[in-house]
């Protein structure tokens, strides 16, 4: 809190330093103390401002932004009054004549001048920051996916077989980083923090020697490849549905959800138009877990029990969880359906 406050209490020192300096310099008498109380009208109504830019370009919340501004407009009036005309007088420091009448157009005029002058400060400050910030995520985006892509190929070169396609994760990272490029924010870097996740959940279970993890490690890299898939096919081309009760210490085949998600985004069709929908049920005895999407008519002559990652899927659950598990695939007019159940033997 204090290294956020220093730059502006140094901001409003030199404010205060130059108002006085040039008010001497053009013969205008003004004192140290008249200064010093106009640097903390002038800061405080700045601070004010400065919050409701913030709000309105950061966070992009219209209506807290606009009632900060309003409730300050508000109460300008009063308060630069309460200073001009209470505060500096009380204390023998008057700004204004005493045989000068209060002419209130005039009063109001010079309050809007000032506003406008602090609203153009921060507004130039706010947008300086956020171009600082766009630059730095970019760059630091830039290294994450750089290193992120030596390591996939250090992995590719190395004897473990990756469950998932490495031309699958190839094509994601392409994505995030054209995103990234396109739209170097905080939903970038989202993004490519989602993306650098799935990988090193890739590259550990790749090289662990138990191939069990537990389902909410696995759910979690879910998510991950999920906003993925929605930066890539569209906000609206996944639909998850999760229904969770007990399920605690169950454990699945790494990669065994992820393996239907990437068979279905690889082998189907997904768009807003046509969504994936993916549906969770967890429960004291097991999982059901179903992946749906639509197919085209050349994928409906496809063999019912899959590609190569179902193939790889089904000897992975054969070798962990034998007799524990059911997974069945099912075609409905052009949607393709794929169910894996799970008994983890509790």
């Amino acid at each position: 809190m204090i290294r956020r406050a220093l730059p502006y209490a140094i901001g409003f020192m030199i404010f205060a330093t130059v108002h006085y300096v040039v008010n001497r310099w053009l013969g205008t008498p003004i004192s140290v103390f008249q200064t010093s109380v106009l640097g903390i009208l002038y800061g405080s109504q700045f601070i004010i401002v400065r919050f409701a830019v913030y709000l309105l370009w950061e966070k992009r919340s219209w209506i807290a932004g606009v009632t900060v501004l309003a409730l300050q407009l508000m109460s300008l009036e009063q308060i630069v009054y309460a200073f001009v005309y209470g505060i500096l007088p009380a204390k023998q420091q008057a700004l204004h004549l005493a045989n000068v009448p209060f002419i209130a157009t005039q009063f109001r005029g010079r309050i809007i001048s000032g506003y406008i002058i602090i609203l153009i400060g921060a507004i130039a400050i706010q947008a300086t920051q956020s171009y600082i910030k766009s630059r730095r995520r970019k760059r630091e985006m830039a290294q994450r996916l750089q290193s992120a892509q030596a390591q996939l190929t250090a992995l590719e070169s190395s004897k473990g077989t990756l469950a998932i396609s490495s031309h699958f994760l190839r094509n994601m990272m392409v994505t995030v980083a054209n995103y990234a490029t396109h739209s170097p924010g905080l939903k970038a870097g989202e993004a490519s923090l989602a993306f650098l996740e799935l990988l090193e959940y890739v590259m550990q279970a790749t090289r662990a020697t138990s191939a069990l993890v537990s389902i909410g490690t696995e759910w979690l890299q879910l998510e991950n490849l999920f906003v993925l898939v929605r930066i890539k096919y569209g906000q609206h081309s996944v639909r998850v549905s999760q229904a969770r009760s007990t399920g605690r210490g169950q454990t699945i085949p790494a990669f065994s959800w992820l393996t239907l998600v990437e068979n279905a985004l690889v082998h189907g069709i997904v768009s807003d138009r046509s969504p994936l929908a993916v549906t969770l049920r967890v429960s004291a005895t097991g999982t059901a877990f179903a992946c749906e999407n639509s197919v085209s008519a050349a994928m409906e002559t496809r063999k019912a029990t899959g590609g190569h990652g179902l193939k790889l899927l089904r000897e992975r659950l054969d070798k962990t969880m034998p007799e524990q598990y059911t997974l069945t695939i099912k075609r409905a007019s052009d949607q393709h359906i794929v169910l894996l159940t799970t008994n983890s033997g509790k």
